[in-house]
Parts: C-alpha cells; structure tokens; sequence
C-alpha cells in the first residue's frame, strides 16, 4: 500500500481552505487544516505532523513565510507550496522556502501540479515506534523553544 502524505494547509480564507483541501482529497491525501500561523503551531505542539504543507502568503497572524521558519526550526522538513495573490510581498530570499508557488487566481491544474511535485519530495516516515518516538520528542522540544515557551 502506497504511503498516504499528511498534508497542512494553511489559508485565512475559508473557501480557499476548502478548495485546496478538496484537490488534495482528490489525490489522496490525508488533510489538516488550519486558518492561521497560530493555529498551525498548535497543532505541531499536539504532534500532528505534516509531511507536506500548503501555506498562504498573507494570514491574519502573520505570513507563509514565518510559518515555514517556524517549522525549519522545529527540525520539520515537509515541502512547503506557497499559494499567494501577493507575490510582489515575497522576498527572494524567502522564495527559497517553498518548493513551488501559486499564484492566485490560478487554473486548478496549476495546484494539482504544485501538489504532485511537492508529493514527489516528502521524505518517507520511519517505520520503527523508537525512531519515531525519540524524534517527537525532539520536535516538541524544538518547537516550544522556537516558540519560546522555554524561555524562563
């Protein structure tokens, strides 16, 4: 049995949550979904890890951007697909963090690309329970200090 990829996808905007969640179902993906940066992290810290990400540009708590940081620092390596209707507010340098971008309005075909290259660059998970384990934890441990929570 093929591996189902765990996808997150991160959009303010309800309908676009949706529609990009629908195109995934489609390709067989197991979704995630959440409207925010905040959001996002939370459910990291409750151990739901992506395998690939979906990410806006522009979110009501912040950006794409600081969420693929965030997760870069969490030791995360899910390819990141960015889907933005304001590309003239992405750096080059951050252009570098996602392995493809949408531009809004875009054809459908355009995301189901986006979404199969992105697939094709998941790393595959690790069988072993010890192996698993010991990285959560590691995880956990990075996230909460990339999110300061450790910070006394």
């Amino acid at each position: 049995a093929k591996m189902s990829v765990r996808v997150l996808i991160v959009d303010d905007d309800p309908t676009m949550r949706a529609l990009i969640g629908r195109a995934a179902l489609q390709m067989r993906m197991e979704v995630l979904m959440a409207s925010s940066v905040a959001e996002a992290r939370q459910m990291l810290l409750e151990g739901k890890r992506p395998d690939l990400v979906v990410t806006d540009l522009m979110l009501g708590d912040g950006t794409g951007v600081d969420l693929i940081k965030f997760l870069r620092q969490a030791r995360l390596p899910a390819p990141a697909v960015l889907v933005t209707g304001s590309p003239e507010k992405l750096s080059l340098e951050d252009r570098v963090l996602f392995i493809d971008v949408v531009y809004k309005p875009f054809r459908l075909s355009a995301l189901f690309d986006a979404l199969d290259v992105a697939r094709h660059n998941v790393r595959p998970r690790h069988r072993s329970d010890v192996h698993r384990k010991a990285r959560e934890s590691a995880i956990t441990v990075a996230v909460e200090k990339a999110s300061g929570e450790d910070d006394r």
